[in-house]
């Protein structure tokens, strides 16, 4: 089945903890339209993940990607959320339908921290 995993990208190291392997709950904040950013990666290897971070974030932003959330679909639409799988740009999708409520969403964003998995970026070869 397509689209069944999912990384979100980290540019904040203090949304990660490397030494206790886990993602913190504001790695999985929306933005201001509600909307929170992910990428398929079904189907790809390690290298082709990164590249996609280097290519869709970092180099538009300017932000050093520190490691990446991986989540499967399944757990994401477990809550109340859904997936838009817009691909733009190629393998984007928004997580959308986020309550209004500040406190809601981070009760969500816990949630989704806790059914990730954490990836750290490897160093440069």
């Amino acid at each position: 089945m397509p689209n069944n995993k999912f990384s979100r990208y980290i540019t904040s190291k203090k949304h990660f903890s490397k030494q206790n392997n886990y993602v913190k709950s504001a790695a999985f904040m929306p933005n201001r339209n509600q909307k929170l950013s992910v990428f398929c990666i079904d189907e790809l290897v390690e290298e082709e993940i990164w590249e996609i971070g280097y290519n869709n974030i970092s180099i538009p932003t300017s932000k050093e990607i520190y490691a990446r959330a991986n989540i499967e679909a399944e757990d994401i639409l477990t809550t109340i959320l859904e997936i838009d799988n817009n691909n733009t740009p190629l393998r984007h999708a928004d997580i959308i339908g986020w309550p209004s409520e500040k406190e809601d969403q981070k009760g969500i964003a816990l949630e989704l921290s806790r059914k990730s998995a954490l990836v750290i970026k490897p160093p440069l070869i």
